[in-house]
């Protein structure tokens, strides 16, 4: 058994989490957020969490394009409401 065959069962195996679908999703990777989807409902993650944290990347995506649109400076950005993050986020 060598590394590779370690590292392909553990894949399979581990847990997703809802980032990775966001990750995959902002990264235009349909294959690797499908997995995640597919992932986080073998795990039964709970669906509303799911739409919460894909409602949440989606108005953060709007929010950069709005920013770069508007040819607000870089640095600006993290003082804007969305990027912070709340008391009630973990």
């Amino acid at each position: 058994m060598t590394s590779d065959d370690v590292d392909e069962l553990v894949a399979d195996t581990r847990e997703r989490t809802v980032f990775e679908l966001t990750d995959a999703i902002g990264a235009a990777d349909r294959p690797r957020a499908l997995a995640a989807v597919a992932s986080l409902c073998d795990q039964r993650e709970s669906a509303v969490g799911v739409v919460v944290m894909l409602a949440r990347h989606v108005r953060q995506l709007t929010l950069v394009y709005t920013l770069r649109e508007t040819n607000v400076p870089r640095p600006s950005w993290v003082r804007c409401s969305a990027f912070r993050r709340s008391s009630s986020t973990s």
